[in-house]
């Protein structure tokens, strides 16, 4: 009964080895058989640019009064 299991075993580990070699040979062969597309060349698209804005001015201030306030409890 061993004998028959280490039998079956062999051959199944001998059959997909027998395959993995076959299918690693099909692919190669392919590989060979096709040949590969010439690279393309590589196009660089400038990125877009903005509108030139004008200068901005300094901002308006928020609060115009508030220098104009006394600061009570100094000097």
């Amino acid at each position: 009964m061993i004998t028959w299991v280490a039998l079956v075993l062999g051959v199944w580990c001998a059959a997909a080895v027998g395959a993995a070699v076959t299918i690693c040979r099909v692919i190669r062969f392919r590989d060979r058989q096709v040949p590969r597309p010439p690279q393309r060349p590589v196009v660089t698209v400038p990125s877009p640019r903005r509108a030139p804005e004008s200068e901005p001015g300094p901002l308006p201030d928020a609060h115009p009064a508030a220098r104009d306030r006394e600061v009570r409890g100094r000097g």
